[in-house]
């Protein structure tokens, strides 16, 4: 082209259009004008235009115009048959040809500086961008369906045609084929991972929640989830095979292993309110947590005594509180994101999906229920789980967590959540709190579906009496037009005598205003042929009078509804001429009887009902301030049941009895429920009631924890069934099963024994050096022992006495409640009681363990050689075998649980942070350095001879560096830290841990080699 040429103006946009609808207008052939319209407007036509050349298409032409040129020197004009555009007939026309080369075209770009890659990405993405936008513009689901199925193929195979995917299940959202949401949540069944996890990482999260969704139904389905026959580990598996587990269990995981609710959950038996307090807010991530300050001793650890006592300086106070405030961070983030990935926007407020809420509190379900399989093994904690219930914990957290409604059968375990939240928030039950508990759950109770107790025999007594009172209010007949045969509304008897004699006054004055007796005996169809089929409900006097013998009757209204009846009756009958007397008959006696007799009637049961009502409503009034004011005085128990649940097998259903055991269970409420039982013991033996049959606290307390304890089992088969026990005080009614009596036997077997040991170290205290009865301590009086079973006729102690034992044991413990003489006393005999409920190793208690180190250190210095004596020994027994495990009659269940010692138990860990402790904060005063190698010499003795495997010896654990072993060793590393290089040497050889071995020598010969050192207590 030349310099001077002017660039073409190309018409775009509205021009463009304008352009076309006037061609159209214009044209005669709208077929040829488009064809001719796109030809022109093509991009080679473009580029031809551009660049001055011939399209490649018209040269054709330029050879027709060369043939002619003869008789044309000036050149022609010529249409090349297929509508195009004007020609000339220039020589040079046929060399300047374009033909469209795209490499010539990308040359030509790629000299301006511009990649093919651009080239391509620019087109692909404005094509993207335009069939998006007409994507958005389609409403009906026809056409977007059919292109789903149809790019459906090629986007699971091509990455460049997954936009559009994308675009069209996004224009879809809800009304997306469930065929292909399970396809997207499919997985290879060679690595299980997602097959289309490339399509389906960019969805948006309504699309991720559809998928989640669909999978949950595919892998878990409702007949599934309801049959009987699916075991609680099929279940759990099926749980674990959906996507949404995979997505969520890392979340859930975050949040039970978070660092300070991981220590704090453990601690069962604290000292103030202040330790019991928890800021639950800030584990919902709901406020700001630098604004509030926690407690250092909840995010305390077993590492020094100051931690362990909160003693710490102002600097290392706030470092603690900012790292319990990142540590409660960390499970607000879980929950938040939990509650995002549930949640669906609406109206500025959050709602779960009901589905997936489903899902997420059948995957807790399912994690809970496991649990009563793994108590069968001897692996579960019981009552006291700690870390292992903290998912109860996250129920509690996601069901408060939400800013929008929950679905209505959630409504009351909502309440009971939060009348449970602000309990913890506070550390405190009070009498309020377990009324509104009790309200909560006999609610949850009562809306619960259950099976009938006849396990529908309709020949039950429950039925035959219901027949029998129907057979009574007489046939269907009898029944007022209009009204229902129920007697669940009739008045009282007395009232209901009144209304017959009104009735019956009234019928008599019917009968002589009909002196023909129409309508005293029902119409047969032998008296008037085809009234049955004319009329449906037939009523005469007769009929009425035999309602007024069955009492059938509520009101004057019932019974004017029924004179109506037979009124209309023979009008509808006697239709036309014939009829006319009969129609006049009754018009003339239904006037009558609505002018003089039923105005009578009403007036005369109107003054009855005033009479009667007065009355009624002051002994009501004073029947409904008797029970407040005896519900406000004392607190009763739960009425016990037991009862089977009554589901739909086609219908996503929880139950919410099962889901409130999971809230009782959560184990920050178990704390401030044995707090309170606890001070109500510690109360009413101070002051000489013991334990009252009448109580009203303590067995609806322990009622609830009984609940709490059996929530595992009830999760596992799902809430398929539910117990609520006795009160505990009281024999049982029934007693077919052990489980019925177990209440009943922990409170009145063994809960008086701790009440006599609070007792017997309350005098112990009095009667030592500095107490007001020291000058009668030398007396031959006598104090019988407590009288202890092992075991019960019905099993062993409940898992809550042993947690209550428990309890009191550390309060005896704290400074103040013993001397120091009278201590070593009470710590004997409540560990000889405390051995013997357990009725096993005591090893694993690792929440008494916890609590009390901190209880025992709080004497510092001030503790005696004597006491400190009498609790390395007592601690060192509970490390050893116990007795009931080596008997010849042991059962073989039993004997497999010593395939493991005490060498990775709690009690191993707290001793050796005690004696650490012990040596690092108060110096010699109470732990020498002789001393401590000794006494850790003989716990390693004492721990590897109840380790059957030689795997599990200290030696071997010391040098695999096993996981459980772990918190133990690095006691020991402070251990030897403390002691001197001697000592530290000596106690590695004993061990067997020398890091040098001695080239190869035992253990033994290296203990030859190194004398031991001679220690006195």
């Amino acid at each position: 082209m030349a310099d001077n040429t002017k660039m073409p103006a190309f018409s775009i946009g509205p021009k463009a259009q304008r352009e076309v609808r006037n061609a159209l207008a214009k044209s005669r052939n709208p077929a040829e004008t488009i064809n001719q319209y796109q030809t022109m407007h093509s991009l080679h036509s473009m580029f031809a235009k551009a660049f001055g050349t011939t399209p490649m298409y018209a040269s054709s032409a330029v050879d027709d115009v060369e043939a002619s040129s003869a008789n044309n020197n000036s050149g022609a004009t010529r249409n090349s048959g297929r509508g195009y555009a004007t020609v000339n007939t220039t020589s040079a026309d046929k060399k300047n040809i374009e033909t469209l080369d795209t490499d010539s075209v990308l040359k030509f770009l790629g000299h301006l500086g511009v990649s093919q890659y651009e080239v391509y990405k620019r087109v692909s993405d404005s094509l993207q961008k335009q069939l998006e936008d007409e994507l958005r513009k389609v409403t009906a689901h026809g056409p977007l369906l059919h292109l789903l199925q149809n790019c459906w193929p090629y986007a699971t195979a091509n990455a460049e045609f997954r936009p559009i995917l994308w675009a069209v299940l996004r224009q879809l959202g809800e009304h997306t084929p469930l065929a292909v949401l399970q396809a997207l949540a499919e997985r290879d069944k060679k690595n299980g991972q997602l097959k289309h996890i490339e399509i389906f990482r960019p969805l948006p999260p309504l699309l991720k929640r559809l998928c989640w969704e669909a999978d949950w139904t595919d892998k878990v389905p409702a007949e599934q989830e309801n049959n009987v026959e699916t075991t609680p580990k099929q279940y759990l598996k099926m749980v674990q095979s959906t996507l949404l587990y995979e997505t969520l269990h890392p979340l859930i995981e975050s949040y039970t292993f978070t660092p300070l609710l991981v220590d704090s959950s453990d601690k069962f038996f604290v000292h103030s309110t202040l330790e019991r307090r928890i800021h639950t807010s800030q584990r919902r991530a709901l406020v700001n947590t630098t604004s509030i300050a926690v407690s250092a001793a909840t995010g305390a650890t077993p590492g020094t005594a100051t931690s362990i006592l909160g003693k710490t300086g102002s600097s290392k106070t706030n470092e603690s509180t900012g790292s319990s405030l990142d540590s409660l961070a960390q499970a607000g983030r879980a929950v938040s994101q939990i509650r995002n990935m549930l949640s669906d926007t609406k109206s500025g407020s959050a709602s779960y999906r009901p589905l997936l809420l489903h899902a997420i509190v059948s995957m807790l379900m399912a994690r809970h229920g496991a649990l009563a399989s793994a108590s069968k093994t001897g692996t579960e904690q019981g009552l006291l789980a700690g870390q292992t219930h903290l998912h109860c914990t996250l129920l509690a957290d996601i069901l408060l967590s939400t800013s929008g409604p929950l679905p209505n059968e959630f409504a009351n375990i909502h309440s009971l959540a939060r009348v449970l939240d602000d309990a913890v928030a506070r550390g405190v039950f009070t009498d309020k709190d377990l009324l509104t508990v009790q309200q909560t759950l006999k609610l949850i109770y009562s809306a619960e579906q259950c099976v009938d107790e006849d396990n529908g025999n309709n020949d039950s007594p429950k039925k035959k009496k219901q027949k029998t009172q129907k057979e009574a209010d007489g046939d269907d007949e009898f029944t007022p037009s209009g009204k229902s045969s129920s007697l669940k509304n009739m008045p009282n008897k007395s009232l209901i005598r009144q209304l017959n004699q009104i009735i019956i006054s009234g019928l008599t004055a019917m009968k002589g205003s009909d002196p023909q007796s129409l309508f005293l005996n029902p119409v047969t169809d032998a008296i008037a042929p085809g009234y049955s089929k004319i009329i449906k409900k037939p009523m005469s006097i007769s009929t009425m009078e035999r309602k007024i013998e069955h009492n059938q009757y509520a009101s004057v209204e019932d019974w004017e509804a029924d004179v109506r009846l037979m009124f209309k009756n023979c009008v509808d009958y006697n239709k036309g001429d014939g009829g006319l007397w009969f129609r006049g008959e009754a018009k003339r006696q239904l006037k009558l009887y609505t002018d003089e007799i039923l105005p009578q009637a009403k007036n005369l049961y109107t003054i009855e009902l005033q009479k009667r009502n007065f009355e009624e409503e002051a002994v009501s009034k004073g029947r409904k301030q008797e029970e407040e004011e005896k519900s406000n005085l004392k607190i009763a128990p739960l009425d016990p049941i037991t009862k089977t649940r009554k589901v739909e097998a086609k219908e996503y259903s929880l139950s919410m009895p099962a889901v409130a055991g999971m809230l009782l269970a959560d184990p920050f409420v178990i704390r401030i429920l044995l707090d309170r039982i606890l001070r109500s013991i510690r109360l009413d033996t101070n002051n000489g009631a013991g334990i009252p049959a009448e109580h009203q606290v303590v067995p609806s307390l322990m009622q609830i924890l009984f609940l709490a304890q059996w929530s595992p089992s009830i999760c596992a088969i799902r809430g398929r069934q539910f117990i609520v026990s006795e009160s505990g005080l009281v024999l049982p009614k029934t007693a077919e099963s052990p489980e019925t009596l177990l209440p009943y036997t922990s409170l009145r077997q063994y809960l008086p024994v701790m009440v006599h040991l609070l007792r017997d170290a309350d005098l112990d205290k009095r009667l030592a050096v500095g107490g007001d009865l020291h000058s009668v301590a030398r007396s031959e009086i006598i104090r019988p022992a407590p009288k202890v079973l092992s075991e019960t006729p019905y099993g062993s102690p409940s898992q809550i006495v042993l947690a209550i034992l428990e309890g009191t044991y550390i309060y005896v413990c704290l400074p103040g409640n013993s001397q120091d003489v009278s201590l070593s006393l009470t710590f004997l005999k409540f560990s000889d009681v405390f051995q013997q409920i357990a009725n096993g190793p005591v090893w694993e208690e690792r929440s008494f363990f916890k609590c009390l180190l901190p209880s025992i250190l709080r004497h510092k210095a001030r503790l005696s050689k004597t006491v400190r004596d009498v609790m390395i020994s007592t601690w060192i027994d509970w490390l050893k075998t116990p007795r009931t495990q080596t008997s010849s009659d042991t059962p073989k269940s039993s004997r497999k649980k010593r395939k493991k010692g005490s060498m990775e138990s709690p009690a191993h860990e707290y001793l050796i942070c005690l004696l650490n402790d012990w040596a690092s904060s108060f110096g010699n005063q109470v732990m020498p350095r002789d001393l401590l190698l000794k006494v850790a010499t003989e716990v390693v003795e004492v721990v590897d001879d109840t380790e059957v495997d030689l795997e599990r010896k200290f030696r071997s654990l010391w040098k695999r560096e096993d996981k459980g072993f772990k918190p133990i060793k690095a006691q020991y590393e402070r251990l030897l830290a403390l002691l001197p290089e001697t000592h530290s040497k000596q106690f590695k050889n004993v061990t067997g841990i020398d890091a040098d071995d001695r080239d190869g020598k035992t253990a033994t010969e290296d203990a030859e080699e190194v004398p031991v050192v001679e220690t006195n207590t």
